[in-house]
Order: structure tokens, then sequence, then C-alpha cells
């Protein structure tokens, strides 16, 4: 996998969950560009105030405070110019309802934050591969574990 030039945003309010995923990016030995933000708001701030800053992916956690995950997806999916963002919802919680609503919302894919080191790293990889090859993937779970 080839991830050279890529830009990756994690929005997510957890440090500990931040720090977790950056180190599985490094593990992954591909150098990439990783940006971080902790909530939707200051995710939109960011991309605002930054036109030239475009994600290959967001992967976008859904509980936060000031604004959550769901609400960051419905601001971004509202403006044409965010279409092209590939939206992977990074949440420790998984309801079947709320993922469908969240995919109708326009999440690209849903990822259940793994719960060790070494699932993570894999969970990132299998959820970047999705960027990687171009290919418009139909599964919009990545992985439930």
């Amino acid at each position: 996998m080839k991830l050279k030039d890529k830009l990756i945003l994690l929005v997510d309010d957890d440090e500990d969950d931040r720090i977790f995923f950056q180190e599985a990016l490094e593990a992954l030995g591909n150098p990439v560009q990783f940006k971080m933000a902790e909530h939707g708001m200051e995710a939109i701030q960011l991309l605002e105030q930054y036109p030239d800053l475009r994600p290959d992916a967001i992967f976008l956690d859904l509980n936060m405070p000031v604004m959550d995950g769901h609400e960051c997806l419905k601001i971004l999916r509202s403006n044409p110019k965010y279409d092209d963002l590939k939206i992977i919802i990074f949440s420790t919680s998984y309801n079947p309802e709320v993922a469908t609503i969240l995919q109708e919302d326009g999440a690209n894919h849903y990822l259940r934050k793994p719960s060790n080191y070494l699932s993570l790293i894999d969970a990132i990889k299998t959820a970047l591969s999705t960027i990687n090859d171009g290919v418009n993937h139909k599964n919009f779970l990545i992985a439930i574990t």
C-alpha cells in the first residue's frame, strides 16, 4: 500500500486515541501527512482557513464536545466543495440504525475503533486502502471488531 503524499485528518477529542492513531499510521511504514482536530468545529475551521488543505480521508469520531461527528458530517456534506472528501466514521460505538443514518447523510465508511493497537494498525490499513486504490467500495462497514 503506497500512501506517500496522502493527507489524513483525524477528528477526535480523545488525546490517547489521536496519539495511538498517529503511531499506527507511522507503523504502516509509509510517510503520510497527518493533521488532527479535537472536534467537528475545529475540523471545519481548519478546512476553511486552509482551502488548499484537501485531506484524502477524514477519520471522524462521533462523540465529541463543541460539535459532534454527525453534525460535522452534515455540514461538510451540505457544502459542494467538500463532495469529494472521503469521510470515515471512526467511533468506539456502533449502532446499526445510526450507521444507516450516517451513510444516508454522506459518510463513505464506518470503522469501529479496535480495542488494541495491532488491530488498530490493521483497521487503518484496511480503511486507507479504500482511498488508495481509487475504487468506489460498496461496503460501508469496513470492520466491526
